[in-house]
């Protein structure tokens, strides 16, 4: 006899279960189901279909060892957002959430993330993935097609965020949304998983740690606190906040990664949202917005042939753990990506204009010996025409430095071309933010902490000094030197778009 199909065998799930029912109501309290007999005519002609599927749903082996943050809510909640930081255990949550949902109520349910590799590599197949969530209750997981197939007639779609019109036809009773920090078009959200979900009790489950004016994160933070929610989580109209932090999941975590986690982010604006979860709002009087940041945000497919890439130093001349780190920024040079649309405002005058794109960061907090040989290191990969030093901080001996290094350990010196600071990091750096509003300055990829230093720093606000974001400057000026403000320029800032 053949299987059934899924369409076969959801209908005779829902007909086993109704018969079921009919049955155990007519059964006093002491009776096992487990032990009726396998030929009773209410599971006669079920195929594939274990009796301990018709019971009623035990609670799921994840919940014995889960903190109370991690488990769902209790009552009607539309959106449940666990807004928390790195190593949390978000995707542990998702996963078990979402596979204890459709193994207890047959139907369409869905995962997104950033990307469908993501999906596939991280909320399906990864250690805390949906294949070891549901475990038994899997039927068949079509990795060409994207769909997970459950026992019970339930399906598990698999969804990017970078395809919005995919979703568009979905008919879901719950989705589990995926570091929407990261997701770029607010168009997935808004035309495709608000109006997706919405059968029976329908419920969005979303994780991510928060990145700073995510459009998505932003309206649903903002709904929350307008229906009288608390930032630091709790339950408000139809959405529940959960705020939780790295540490609290530290038994799981490596003690080395804490470490390295620790001294790049802790004490900084991007610690309290990649350690603590919390979503960080623009700051007034920063040269950058997050906005812009992701506006002009291209990948390496989308950049053009530099004309000169630069490394640039900004040096630190000691090495103890409260030293700054030394900024080492990778640069190019070129003209608009192929499909630039300037902002409105920008004169067609510019639309042949240099930009410039952060294509790396090396950045790291370390002896001038060490600093020196990463700079090096990263000049040589990128083959960099030369390399940029602020030499306010020990003069010629940064490129002393860097020289000597080069000497005794082999390394290939590009130009070295000195640069000095005669005001301060403000106004030399409002140059190049201007030429980010002009949409003429990209991030290539993602550099999390150099794009937070951006859109973080406002002089006398008592912040470290920054120094990616000095060392940025350093590398614009390298390769526009116009950008270069001496003491007594008058700078003019072009507004945001």
């Amino acid at each position: 006899m053949p299987a059934p199909t899924d369409e076969e065998l959801a209908e005779l799930w829902a007909s086993a279960t109704m018969l079921a029912e009919q049955r155990v109501a007519e059964l006093p309290d002491w009776v096992d189901l487990t032990q009726l007999d396998s030929d009773d005519a209410i599971w006669a002609g079920i195929q594939g279909v274990a009796i301990r599927e018709l019971q009623p749903p035990l609670p799921r082996p994840w919940r014995a060892t889960a903190r109370p943050k991690q488990l769902p809510p209790r009552g009607r909640w539309r959106h449940w957002i666990l807004s928390c930081g790195r190593g949390f255990g978000k995707t542990h949550v998702g996963s078990n959430v979402l596979a204890e949902m459709a193994v207890s109520e047959p139907g369409d349910y869905a995962v997104v993330a950033p990307t469908l590799g993501d999906a596939k590599k991280i909320c399906v197949e990864g250690p805390s993935g949906l294949l070891k969530a549901l475990g038994d209750d899997l039927r068949d997981y079509n990795k060409s097609d994207y769909i997970l197939y459950l026992h019970n007639g339930s399906r598990i779609v698999l969804g990017s965020a970078d395809a919005p019109d995919r979703i568009r036809g979905w008919n879901l009773r719950a989705v589990w949304c995926d570091e929407v920090g990261s997701w770029r078009d607010p168009k997935v959200w808004n035309e495709g998983i608000k109006f997706a979900t919405r059968i029976g009790d329908p419920r969005i489950i979303i994780t991510t740690t928060p990145t700073r004016g995510n459009k998505i994160l932003v309206k649903l933070f903002d709904d929350y606190l307008a229906k009288g929610g608390d930032i630091l989580g709790g339950f408000a109209g139809n959405t529940v906040l959960t705020r939780g932090g790295t540490y609290e999941n530290r038994a799981n975590l490596s003690e080395e990664w804490l470490r390295e986690i620790e001294e790049e982010y802790a004490g900084t604006a991007l610690g309290r949202q990649e350690l603590e979860g919390e979503l960080l709002r623009v700051v007034p009087g920063a040269l950058v917005s997050m906005d812009t940041v992701g506006l002009t945000r291209v990948t390496a497919d989308q950049c053009p042939e530099f004309w000169r890439i630069v490394t640039a130093l900004d040096p630190s001349v000691t090495n103890t753990e409260d030293s700054d780190e030394c900024g080492i920024v990778t640069m190019g040079l070129g003209p608009a990506p192929a499909d630039w649309i300037p902002p409105k405002g920008v004169p067609p005058s510019l639309d042949s204009a240099p930009h410039l794109y952060i294509v790396d960061d090396t950045s790291l907090r370390a002896s001038p010996e060490r600093w020196a040989r990463q700079g090096l290191m990263t000049a040589q990969e990128w083959m960099a025409d030369s390399m940029v030093g602020e030499v306010n901080n020990g003069g010629d001996l940064v490129f002393t430095n860097v020289l000597q290094v080069a000497r005794s350990e082999g390394h290939m010196v590009p130009d070295l071309l000195p640069v000095r600071a005669s005001v301060g990091k403000r106004t030399r750096a409002q140059p190049m933010g201007g030429m980010w509003n002009q949409h003429r300055v990209h991030v290539v990829g993602t550099l999390k902490t150099l794009e937070d230093q951006w859109c973080t720093f406002v002089d006398g606000a008592g912040q470290k000094s920054p120094d990616r974001f000095d060392a940025s400057v350093w590398g614009g000026t390298g390769l526009i030197p116009q950008l270069g403000v001496k003491s007594g320029t008058e700078v003019r800032v072009l507004g945001a778009a």
